[in-house]
This record gives C-alpha cells, sequence and structure tokens, in this order.
C-alpha cells in the first residue's frame, strides 16, 4: 500500500517537472526565437539549460561564448547577450548585479544569475546537478526581489570584496537615496563545518565594517543562533522563519 501511494507521488511530481520543462522550451520558441530569429533556437535553448542549470552562479558570456562554440554553436559574444536580454524580459531568469557606489556600473563586472523560479531550474538539471545551496539561494533571492517591489533597479546586488580580501555576501539590500540602512545577507544550507562557518562570517564582517552596519543575516535551512563579532551582530536564521518574520510584518 506505501509502495503505490509512493510511486502515486512519484508521478505526479515527474509529471509536474515536465510541464515545467515545456514552460521553458515555450519561452525560448514564443518569446525569444520569434524576436531573436528562428535559426538560433537550438543555441536559444541550450543557453536557457545552462542559465537555469546554473542558477546562483556567475554569469560569464565569455566563458559561455568558448564552451558554446567548442561544441559548434555560432555563439558569438553579442549573440548570447543579445538572447540573455531577451530570456530576461521574460522572466525566464533575472540577472544580478555587482554593488557600487558608482554612478557608472564596471564594465568588468560579472553579474549572477537566478532561474526566475527554483522549479524551472530543478526541471532542466540533471540528476547530480541539484545543489542544495543553491537552490536555497535562488528562492532567498526571489524573496528579496519580491519584497523590494517597486524599488529601483539594482537596489539587491552581490557584493565582492577588493583584494587581498575577496570576501564575497550574497546579497546586500538598500537604496543610498532611502534613509533605512542597507542590509547583508548570506544564504548557506548548513554552517556545521569550520570553514564554512569562517566564510559566511568573514565576508559579512567586511561588508559590515565597509557600510558601517551592526548587524548581518545568515539565512540557513535549519540552523538558528545569534553571533557576536567585533563588527556587531550575525543573526543566524532558518529560511522558514525568515520568511514567515516578513509576511506576518506586512
Amino acid at each position: 500500500m506505501l509502495g503505490n501511494e509512493i510511486e502515486k507521488y512519484a508521478t505526479i511530481f515527474l509529471n509536474f517537472l515536465k510541464k515545467l520543462g515545456d514552460i521553458v522550451r515555450d519561452v525560448v520558441a514564443r518569446d525569444v526565437a520569434e524576436r531573436h530569429g528562428r535559426t538560433d533556437i537550438a543555441l536559444a535553448n541550450q543557453l536557457a539549460r545552462f542559465a537555469l542549470r546554473n542558477t546562483g552562479c556567475d554569469y560569464s558570456l565569455n566563458n559561455l561564448s568558448e564552451t558554446l562554440s567548442a561544441l559548434g554553436y555560432k555563439a558569438y559574444w553579442t549573440k548570447l547577450n543579445a538572447l540573455s536580454e531577451l530570456m530576461r524580459q521574460a522572466y525566464l531568469f533575472h540577472l544580478l548585479p555587482e554593488f557600487t557606489a558608482q554612478l557608472m556600473p564596471s564594465t568588468t563586472a560579472m553579474p549572477k544569475v537566478y532561474a526566475a523560479d527554483p522549479g524551472l531550474a530543478l526541471a532542466v538539471s540533471r540528476a547530480n546537478q541539484q545543489d542544495l545551496g543553491k537552490r536555497l539561494e535562488t528562492a532567498v533571492f526571489l524573496e528579496l526581489v519580491r519584497r523590494r517591489a517597486g524599488s529601483r533597479d539594482d537596489s539587491v546586488a552581490s557584493w565582492n570584496a577588493p583584494a587581498p580580501s575577496r570576501a564575497k555576501v550574497d546579497f546586500v539590500v538598500g537604496d543610498a537615496l532611502e534613509r533605512a540602512p542597507y542590509q547583508a545577507f548570506q544564504v548557506c544550507a548548513e554552517m556545521v563545518a569550520a570553514k564554512t562557518r569562517k566564510r559566511e562570517l568573514r565576508g559579512l564582517a567586511e561588508v559590515m565594517r565597509i557600510a558601517g552596519l551592526d548587524n548581518g543575516t545568515i539565512i540557513t535551512l535549519d540552523q538558528e543562533e545569534q553571533i557576536a563579532t567585533d563588527e556587531g551582530t550575525v543573526r543566524v536564521v532558518p529560511a522558514w522563519r525568515w520568511s514567515l518574520e516578513h509576511n506576518e510584518n506586512g
């Protein structure tokens, strides 16, 4: 009896993933290829799958151009850039800029790519590409974007410290024109390993020091604690609690 129930729900889940995969193909065929040209539909499908599978990762068109060209595609940088912009406009994925206080953004900064829905990433990924940390990071990014609806562009950004530190923070949220201080967020499925804990705290501590913040947040799957640092307090909070707290407060 239990085996039959498991098989039934497994079938429902697989059918749902198939429908999500069909959505990706439909977006490419209708919203991208029809505007860019159907001669590049195979390339567009490859690009869409690559971006969604690598949600939460750096998005280098130069590296992608080399990889796809090696596979036989005419994957010029300008073509990939045009296709990426059409996919972004079609809400297939988002590109997260790197934080900057300059009026003109750096032309060498590399954005990160996030699937418009974690299910889309799951639907097109291989069985060995199920990075739980990146899935959680994608869900947090989408929630931050939802909370910032109506704000100016780039009010959610990543942050990379200059050399020699190279410390990273997943999300810096805020706007210089707002009275409210910036917020800094790291996302980590778990912080059990000492190396992971050190890396996540180091990035937050550095951005807190530079931005003059007295607190930061690390969002996890189920860990929860308060960590005192020289720069201020770091709150470690499960993603479900973090999301509910905001919703309860309106």
